[in-house]
C-alpha cells in the first residue's frame, strides 16, 4: 500500500505542475533540444521522471503499471486482431493477410508485454500496411537468457508454417532490437531460412555499452547496472556473442535498417552495429534521426517525429518484401 500510495502521488504531482514547470524552463532557458516543440519537451521530460520512478517500484507493480497503460489506447484495441495458437503466448494486429512483421518488444528483457505494446503495434500494422505478429517472449530475471531467444526462435518456426520467408520482415526496438538480432545470427548459424529485411530500433546490442551522456534521454545513465546484471546475471560474460550481438559474425544477414536517436544514451550502441554489419557485407540502412530520444517511433500516437519513423520502416519492410517477391519471379 505504501508504494501504490507514492506511485499517485508522484502521478498526480507531475500531471499538474509538469506542463507548467516545462513552459516555465523553455521560457527562461530556451528549447532543451533544437529541434523540440513544447509537447515533445513535456513528453521527454514525464517519460525521464517516470524512469526514475521505476527505480523504487517493485518489478511486478512496473510490469503492471506499464501494461496498463498500454492498454488504455483506443486505436490498440480497435487493431488487436486476436491471440495467437503458436508455441509462445503471441497477439495478431491490423490486417488479416498478406506479410507478416514479426515484432520483438523491448523493456531491457525485465519489462514489456503485447499489452504495454499495444498501441505501438497498432500503428506499426498501419504504417508498414502488414499484419503485425507480437510475441510475448519470457521476462527476466525469472527466466535467464536464452530463453528469450528459444521463444522467438520458436515463434518464427511456426510463423513459417504459414507464411514463407520472404514474405517476413522482423523488427524491435532496445532489448527487442538486440533479440531481433540474435534471431537473425541463430537463423543463418541453424541454415533456415532468412526473414526478407529486419529494422533495429535503438537497439540495445552491446550489453557492456556505457551510454553516452544525454541528459534528456530517459534510459537511465547507469544502464549496465541496473539492467545489464538482472538480465544475464551476475559473473556473465557480456562479451559473449548470445548476450552482445555487435560481437558476433554479422556476414549472410538480411537486409537491415538500424534506426537510432541523435539524443538517446544508446545512439553509439546502433551506430556501431550497424559499422561492422556493413564492413560484414550485409546491406544496412543507417538513420540516425536529430533530437530524438530512446525509441522514440513507438509513442506514435502523440509524436509526429515517431509517426514520420515508422513510415520510413514501413517503406523499408515493404521494399524488403517486394524485392523479394520480384526476385523470386525472376
Amino acid at each position: 500500500m505504501f508504494v501504490l500510495a507514492r506511485l499517485a502521488f508522484w502521478v498526480s504531482w507531475w500531471s499538474l505542475t509538469l506542463p507548467l514547470v516545462v513552459l516555465v524552463r523553455r521560457l527562461r532557458h530556451g528549447r532543451a533540444r533544437p529541434t523540440w516543440g513544447y509537447l515533445y519537451e513535456l513528453f521527454a521530460t514525464w517519460m525521464l521522471n517516470a524512469e526514475w520512478a521505476n527505480r523504487w517500484l517493485p518489478l511486478p507493480t512496473a510490469r503492471a503499471l506499464i501494461d496498463g497503460l498500454g492498454m488504455l489506447s483506443p486505436f490498440g484495441q480497435y487493431a488487436f486482431a486476436g491471440h495467437a495458437d503458436g508455441p509462445v503466448p503471441a497477439t495478431w494486429h491490423g490486417r488479416a493477410d498478406g506479410p507478416v512483421l514479426l515484432y520483438l518488444h523491448g523493456g531491457a528483457f525485465l519489462l514489456g508485454s503485447t499489452s504495454a505494446y499495444r498501441d505501438s503495434l497498432a500503428h506499426i500494422s498501419r504504417a508498414s500496411q502488414m499484419r503485425v505478429l507480437a510475441p510475448d517472449y519470457r521476462l527476466a530475471p525469472e527466466h535467464p537468457p536464452p530463453a528469450q531467444l528459444e521463444d522467438a526462435l520458436a515463434t518464427y518456426r511456426w510463423l513459417l508454417e504459414q507464411v514463407p520467408a520472404d514474405q517476413i520482415f522482423v523488427a524491435g526496438d532496445s532489448a527487442g532490437g538486440n533479440l531481433t538480432a540474435c534471431l537473425l545470427i541463430a537463423l543463418r548459424d541453424n541454415g533456415e531460412p532468412l526473414p526478407a529485411g529486419a529494422c533495429l530500433i535503438s537497439p540495445w546490442v552491446d550489453l557492456r555499452e556505457q551510454a553516452i551522456d544525454s541528459p534528456w534521454d530517459y534510459v537511465p545513465p547507469d544502464l549496465h547496472e541496473m539492467y545489464s546484471m538482472r538480465y544475464a546475471g551476475e559473473g556473465a560474460d557480456l562479451a559473449d556473442p548470445k548476450l552482445s550481438p555487435v560481437e558476433a559474425e554479422l556476414s549472410g544477414l538480411p537486409p537491415l535498417l538500424v534506426m537510432v536517436g541523435g539524443a538517446e544514451r544508446l545512439r553509439d550502441c546502433g551506430r556501431v552495429f550497424a559499422d561492422r554489419a556493413t564492413k560484414a557485407g550485409v546491406a544496412v540502412a543507417f538513420d540516425e534521426v536529430p533530437d530524438q530520444v530512446h525509441a522514440w517511433p513507438l509513442f506514435a500516437a502523440f509524436l509526429p517525429e515517431a509517426r514520420r519513423s515508422l513510415m520510413r520502416m514501413g517503406e523499408f519492410a515493404r521494399d524488403c518484401v517486394h524485392k523479394e517477391e520480384l526476385r523470386k519471379a525472376g
